[in-house]
């Protein structure tokens, strides 16, 4: 039997199933990396996530922001305050760091 010529439809349909064999495993491959992609709902998702990050991160720096600008202004507020106290202490005759007799 081995040495019967090979019938020309059968080597074709052998070819062809050996194709459509390796064209099958090609689109398993492709499915399995389809179902690792993210969908559009999860994209969504994230960049909902991310935006809202940004937002709170704002609302974080400009808390931060007028905080340390009220800070400023305390401290320029009690260097006035300490600058009058000077001048006082200057006209009266008194020596900073000392109470007056």
């Amino acid at each position: 039997m081995d040495n019967e010529p090979v019938n020309l439809t059968v080597k074709h349909l052998t070819e062809m199933r050996d194709e459509i064999g390796a064209m099958k495993a090609g689109i398993d491959r492709m499915e399995a990396r389809m179902d690792g992609l993210a969908t559009k709902e999860d994209l969504a998702t994230a960049i909902g996530d991310v935006n809202g990050r940004i937002a709170s991160l704002r609302r974080d720096v400009i808390l931060y922001h007028s905080s340390v600008t009220g800070h400023g202004n305390l401290i320029t507020d009690l260097e006035n305050r300490m600058a009058r106290i000077e001048r006082c202490a200057e006209k009266s005759g008194w020596e900073l760091g000392r109470l007056p007799q």
